[in-house]
């Protein structure tokens, strides 16, 4: 008997409202403090608080469902429809002509009591609460599966050069905590991806001769001057283009190009371009240099250093010309390797650079693309979840629902309305019944 007792006391306690706002305030405050330090969400105490919130709000749901599932309204007497004071009393139509209208107006009777109907039409609102409460139990359940499970990798994708994605990783967190319990989980081999081309798409603007003096660029920012622009042509980033092939084998699966924002999915795992990295091959007179793109070098027989861009793929003219841009590097130069790097000239293949002496040719160039993948397992049922939650909530708040209890009694016809939801218009039923 005490035992039945403990229960009932924990059941009741999982089920109030209170016990929902004492973990709803420790996850704020949890959350407050994540802001500065991001690992707390994955200790021990924030997943228990997250644990009990959730198994708080099932029981919530639990017993919401079975309170719905099994309600019987309260009748409501004569008084207490004549005495309210949101009653209206309608004495320019019978009670059969009241019934009629709001038969044709979408109403439905719900429930009749002697003289007294009931009438109801719109979203149900106590299941549209429901639903936004389920679906935060699903989201909740999602985010922890996902913190669990899920787990995420870079490769540097080398032109022709296949790469192999892992469909299930040992560094997850759930198998890190496997591992401490002597249970080993390994790699999970899924599908090779090749890398058949990575180019630059390019559109043309101008150059801006931003002022270096100060009070210039305040005067600029204040109105008093305007900018001016040279009219260098200067090559604007459109976009970044992955044209990837996915195998299994021997066998090819398709082809697709990854931009960014646009991701590729195959089997559970999602591929996103995160970057790309260039590497090209310069002759300094006599000197051979491998270099990366955007990183400081030094020339021989020159003082300061070099950076040097890669520039190739496909230029988006503003006349409408669309052509190819044979690939080239757009040196920038720094003479004590401190000030700002300043434009010196253009390096291609058949396009030589003398520069203080020394001559300078592109001999050969590579880009690859830097991917990230990621598999989450938990994705579906954050899809649920946070559906539910959104749309819940939104027709919950911006939906109508109206009942409408009619009363018949000596020749008069009171009219009782209840609504709930903002898009509910309680004018427009009046009018409707007079």
């Amino acid at each position: 008997m005490l035992m039945v007792s403990r229960n009932m006391w924990l059941y009741r306690m999982l089920s109030s409202l209170r016990t929902s706002v004492w973990l709803l305030g420790l996850m704020i405050v949890f959350y407050i403090i994540g802001t500065i330090f991001p690992y707390i969400f994955f200790s021990p105490l924030f997943i228990a608080i997250s644990l009990v919130l959730t198994l708080n709000l099932s029981v919530c749901i639990f017993e919401r469902f079975r309170r719905y599932a099994t309600m019987k309204r309260k009748p409501i007497s004569y008084e207490d429809i004549r005495s309210n004071p949101r009653t209206i009393l309608i004495d320019n139509a019978t009670k059969t002509d009241v019934e009629l209208r709001l038969q044709n107006a979408g109403f439905k009777i719900k429930n009749k009591i002697e003289n007294i109907i009931t009438f109801e039409k719109g979203m149900p609102y106590q299941w549209l609460s429901w639903i936004y409460h389920l679906g935060m139990v699903i989201s909740i359940a999602g985010f922890m599966l996902s913190a669990l499970l899920s787990f995420e990798k870079e490769i540097n994708l080398k032109p022709q050069t296949p790469q192999q994605i892992y469909t299930q990783s040992p560094d997850t967190r759930f198998n890190r905590m496997l591992r401490q319990l002597g249970i080993n989980i390994k790699s999970k081999e899924g599908f090779e991806v090749v890398l058949k081309e990575f180019s630059t798409e390019y559109t043309e603007g101008m150059k801006l001769n931003y002022p270096k003096a100060k009070l210039s660029r305040l005067a600029i920012g204040l109105g008093w001057k305007t900018e001016k622009f040279s009219q260098e042509v200067k090559l604007i980033p459109k976009r970044y283009i992955s044209r990837v092939a996915i195998y299994e084998g021997e066998n090819l699966i398709k082809e697709k190009e990854i931009l960014v924002n646009h991701p590729l999915r195959y089997k559970g795992v999602t591929l996103y371009l995160m970057g790309y990295e260039q590497t090209f091959k310069l002759i300094a007179n006599s000197h051979q240099l491998e270099l990366k793109g955007e990183e400081p070098f030094k020339i021989p027989d020159i003082s300061g250093r070099f950076t040097g861009v890669l520039k190739r793929g496909v230029l988006y003219k503003k006349n409408g010309v669309i052509e190819k841009i044979n690939p080239y590097i757009d040196l920038s130069y720094s003479p004590d390797g401190k000030s700002p790097m300043l434009s010196i000239g253009q390096v291609g293949t058949d396009k030589p650079l003398l520069y203080k002496g020394v001559n300078i040719r592109l001999v050969d160039f590579s880009e690859s693309s830097i991917l990230s993948y990621r598999k989450d397992p938990a994705q579906p049922i954050l899809w649920i979840g946070i559906t539910a939650v959104f749309f819940g909530m939104l027709f919950r708040i911006f939906g109508w629902w109206y009942r409408v209890q009619l009363l018949s009694e000596d020749g008069k016809i009171y009219i009782l309305i209840s609504t709930r939801g903002l898009l509910a218009n309680k004018d427009r039923i009046i009018r409707g019944l007079s």
